[in-house]
């Protein structure tokens, strides 16, 4: 049970991590245009 729980908060971790790569990206962009 616990295993399940750690991938899951893993999962989320990881797509968080995704989209705080891309909105920094997209914020670079808007700076620099």
């Amino acid at each position: 049970m616990k295993q399940i729980n750690f991938i899951k908060e893993l999962k989320y971790t990881y797509m968080g991590g995704i989209f705080h790569l891309t909105f920094n990206v997209l914020l670079i962009c808007i700076f620099i245009i």
